[in-house]
């Protein structure tokens, strides 16, 4: 009997302390414990000092001459990734690379040409840029593959400006000019030059608008001066030349050819007080055949030479008496013939605007006086 309730007590203290190990919470720490998260390893890139071989067209640790393209930052497989700085014999470049390149953000030094910070591209500056030149002129704008190209502006140590459109390295395109003379420019450009149609205008109110070639003046055009005076035809290489009118502010207007901007060819001047002049011109000068007609209504037509009547010509006075004859120098000079209103007339020759040798003919014909050497023939 005694054994039977040893073996029940025995029995059923080990099933209590079964249940009892089983109804017993777990120590906190073992309740959905994740397990521990992997340690994140940020590698720092590797740096180091290589020179590149020229005649290998490679990369190495090992330093062959003083001249050598030394570089100094991150690499990766050898060659230049990562932040760093090259010296070069004719300047240096720091900033980012990328397969051995300049490649995003930098700032290259040229020793005998200026500085550039900007953005790069595969060693050329390509994207937004600001170009330091050594005399102190500034560029800041976009470049394209090591070139100025897109909008940017030029700021000149003088003073003067430069904004618009540029292509391969110079001004092309739409732009403004502002010189720090005073004149301003607005208009075409073609390789650093005005070209095209454009505007400009002087500090005093001149104006010049028109084509233009080669920094020049150059097709039609109109050119406003301060004072008043105004042209408008065609130009070459920055004068007047070919066809055009120019008036003046008295109402004088001349119309007609030009060459290297003066008169040259055919032309019409004419004045308000009633002086005119059509025919052909040399160089500002009445030259070749034409006909003037002066205020006071007196006329001549026939040929000019450097601006006189000289040749053979007819002068009409306002009163009705004519001469039709040889000029020289402005004046009656050879043979000719001078008619008065009734009729009569001095036939022979002249000399220095007088009668020399002569005779007078009345309207019927009739010999009336004669003159020898410049005196009547008794």
């Amino acid at each position: 009997f005694s054994i039977i309730i040893s073996i029940f007590i025995f029995v059923g203290c080990a099933s209590l302390t079964k249940e009892a190990a089983l109804d017993k919470e777990p120590p906190a720490e073992a309740v959905d414990k994740e397990p521990p998260a992997a340690e994140v390893v940020v590698e720092k890139p590797e740096k180091a000092t290589i020179y590149f071989d020229k005649a290998t067209r490679k990369w190495s640790l090992n330093k062959i001459n003083s001249k050598q393209p030394r570089y100094e930052g991150e690499i990766a497989e050898g060659i230049p990734s990562g932040n760093g700085a090259l010296y070069l014999p004719n300047g240096f470049y720091e900033g980012e690379f990328k397969n051995g390149k300049f490649n995003g953000k930098g700032k290259r030094l040229y020793f005998e040409k200026g500085k550039l910070v900007g953005e790069f591209k595969d060693n050329k500056a390509h994207g937004q840029g600001i170009y330091t030149y050594l005399n102190g002129d500034k560029y800041v704008g976009e470049f394209r593959f090591g070139k100025k190209n897109g909008q940017g502006a030029t700021y000149y140590i003088s003073g003067s400006v430069h904004k618009g459109e540029y292509r391969s390295g110079k001004s092309n395109g739409q732009g403004t000019y502002i010189s720090h003379q005073g004149w301003k420019y607005v208009g075409e450009h073609k390789d650093g030059d005005k070209n095209g149609f454009g505007k400009l205008t002087d500090s005093d109110g001149t104006q010049i608008e028109g084509e233009w070639k080669n920094d020049q003046i150059h097709g039609q055009g109109t050119f406003t001066f301060s004072n008043g005076r105004k042209y408008v035809g065609a130009f070459s290489k920055g004068k007047k030349h070919g066809k055009g009118t120019f008036t003046w502010p008295n109402g004088k207007i001349y119309t007609g050819f030009w060459k290297i901007g003066k008169f040259h060819g055919q032309g019409t001047l004419t004045k308000k007080n009633g002086y005119k002049y059509v025919g052909e011109w040399k160089f500002n000068q009445e030259h070749g055949f034409g006909k003037k007609t002066w205020p006071d209504g007196d006329t001549y037509e026939g040929e000019f030479k450097k601006g006189n009547t000289d040749g053979e010509g007819t002068y009409k006075w306002i009163e009705g008496n004519y001469y039709t004859g040889s000029f020289r120098k402005g004046d009656k000079n050879g043979l000719g013939t001078f008619t008065f209103t009734d009729g009569r007339k001095w036939v022979g020759e002249f000399k220095k605007e007088k009668i020399w040798n002569a005779k007078l003919y009345d309207k019927e014909g009739n010999v009336m006086k004669e003159i020898v050497k410049g005196k009547y023939k008794q």
